[in-house]
């Protein structure tokens, strides 16, 4: 019989989760960054990416313990039901199963003076094998494999001649050392739960709703960015339209092609988020995935992006020092911190796809190392992009940092072919990184929806006769159209990217992982006692309900913070 490693073929190690973890939180927010770092001044931002930084850390390490919890007890109820075991939960009332009577549940170990309660989890006395309460239930899953895909369990001693109470018996005498790898063997994540499942099993009916609408709500925001993004990048990157006065700013109603005069900029984006969604978003209708090879390409293509603007800028920040320019930069400014803090959260955003990046994961005990590590390099990074670009370009930052290297924008003397290419890439690089993860995003907020509808009609999901005109066509344009009329109406990236990570994003990042983390240790109790809580190598850093607590407090001072913030500037 295989093994646990040879059960789970797409495993990869540490360095390749480290990296996959990078690039997932890498994304089209730290594009927005730099902009927001320098409207927020420099000194001020420092501060709170710092600080944002660490919260976000904190709740990726929620996320990783309320998976292995999640994992734990679906085991431990899959692993009971395959030892006929009648109610692999719990029993109020027990007896002795010396008194004759075996039929009924008995509590585990009887002898040991402790009395049994109702948080207690009690078996029903179908094997012969006797549980002992100052034992791990972990014990339970010595011997066996777990085949994950074929949700089976393997019983890997097949000898006539093994005794299982001996077993038992001789595993009391272990030392810590074995007994803290019966616990992880317990809490091992070997199966992907995303956080709608554990949202199922750890929160009530209302706080499953609240979710479905805090993940629905966030899918729209990103769908509005991308649906601003790629317009806007593609209508500033073919608008050849120039005023005589090369120190002019262009608005909105200044044409885009000289030929063309009754289109303006403003029309020609709107043109641009047309062609966009007839072409790209039409692919929600369908069933698309992102392959392997596109995630590569659209990886390098990052990479080769973002270091090749970082480059540009130290060029710029040298040539500006060549010709005595200082750029205008702030230090502190508290009026745009609101803004700021949507930003932050969304460019830190990687919560709600970790299950699918750390289940394949090796030698998952050491997580907490490779996700320090990718926090200290995402940090250094965003500092490395926001501190060139401010001051590389001041305060002429654009709110998406790669319109700032556009042909046009530049002022380098003598500009050769070879730069006019990489600024055309630069500047086109959201268009295909972009347009490959549209259909993906908007296929996910049509599943929410559906699973939403499927959840307030209290219908089967797998039910094949539910299936009808709403979901295969209602659904897909409900998943469109709002985040199309808002692109219509605005390409203020800025203000959408800080509106979603702001109370959406707030949500996804902060609250539902915190949530998760504290409803998931209470569910461990009742099913493992007390005492298991914290004793496996999967649990977070920070075990104490005050950073529950701190977390959920913290997200709701700034939602406030951010909302009074809008309506004051409003009036």
């Amino acid at each position: 019989m295989p093994g646990l490693s040879d059960l789970q073929p797409s495993q990869y190690g540490l360095s390749m989760g480290f990296i996959f973890i990078f690039n997932l939180i890498v994304g089209s927010g730290a594009l927005t960054l730099p902009k927001a770092f320098g409207n927020s001044g420099i000194f001020l931002s420092l501060i709170l990416l710092i600080f944002l930084n660490l919260m976000s850390f904190i709740t990726a390490t929620f996320m990783f313990e309320a998976m292995s919890i999640m994992n734990a007890i679906k085991n431990f109820r899959k692993f009971t039901e395959s030892l006929g075991c009648s109610n692999p939960i719990y029993e109020t009332e027990t007896r002795n199963p010396k008194q004759g009577d075996n039929s009924g549940p008995v509590p585990i170990n009887e002898s040991l003076n402790e009395t049994a309660s109702e948080d207690r989890p009690l078996l029903a006395q179908t094997t012969p094998i006797q549980y002992n309460n100052r034992r791990i239930l972990s014990n339970f899953f010595l011997g066996y494999a777990f085949d994950v895909q074929n949700d089976v369990i393997y019983k890997l001693d097949t000898s006539e001649n093994f005794d299982s109470t001996a077993y038992l018996e001789r595993s009391m005498l272990e030392d810590a050392e074995n007994e803290q790898k019966e616990v992880d063997n317990l809490f091992a994540i070997r199966k992907k739960y995303e956080m709608a499942e554990m949202a199922s099993v750890f929160f009530s009916k209302t706080g499953q709703f609240f979710f479905y609408i805090a993940m629905i709500l966030y899918l729209y925001g990103d769908l509005a960015i991308y649906d601003a993004a790629v317009p806007k990048s593609l209508r500033d990157t073919t608008c050849t339209y120039r005023p005589d006065n090369n120190n002019q700013t262009l608005t909105e109603d200044d044409l885009c092609w000289s030929s063309l005069p009754s289109i303006n900029r403003m029309n020609a984006y709107r043109l641009y988020v047309l062609l966009f969604n007839f072409t790209i978003g039409i692919l929600v209708f369908y069933n698309v995935e992102k392959t392997k090879l596109l995630q590569l390409l659209t990886t390098i293509m990052r990479w080769a992006a973002f270091i090749t603007m970082i480059a540009l800028a130290a060029i710029k920040i040298n040539d500006n020092s060549k010709k005595s320019i200082k750029p205008n930069v702030e230090y502190f400014n508290f009026t745009n911190v609101p803004n700021f803090f949507g930003v932050c959260i969304y460019a830190f955003m990687c919560h709600h796809s970790l299950p699918g990046i750390i289940t394949p994961m090796r030698n998952k005990q050491s997580y907490k190392y490779v996700f320090i590590g990718v926090y200290l390099c995402v940090l250094s990074f965003y500092l490395l992009l926001s501190f060139t670009g401010v001051f590389a370009f001041g305060d002429n930052l654009d709110d998406f940092y790669t319109l700032n290297f556009l042909p046009d924008n530049q002022d380098r003397d003598g500009q050769g072919i070879f730069l006019v290419i990489i600024d055309y890439y630069l500047s086109l690089f959201p268009v295909f990184t972009i347009s490959a993860s549209f259909p993906i995003i908007g296929i996910t907020l049509r599943n929410n929806l559906k699973s939403l509808y499927y959840f307030i009609c209290k219908k089967n999901p797998h039910d094949s006769n539910n299936k009808n005109y709403f979901t295969s066509f209602g659904l897909p344009m409900i998943t469109l159209i709002p985040p199309l009329l808002v692109s219509l109406i605005t390409h203020d990236l800025q203000l959408l990217v800080g509106v979603t990570g702001s109370y959406a994003g707030v949500a996804i990042q902060y609250i539902i992982p915190s949530c998760l983390v504290y409803f998931g240790r209470k569910e461990a109790i009742r099913v493992f006692r007390k005492n298991y809580q914290f004793r496996h190598s999967f649990t977070s850093p920070f075990k104490s309900k005050f950073w529950v607590f701190f977390l959920l407090l913290w997200s709701n001072l700034c939602v406030i913070f951010v909302t009074v913030n809008h309506i004051i500037n409003k009036k």
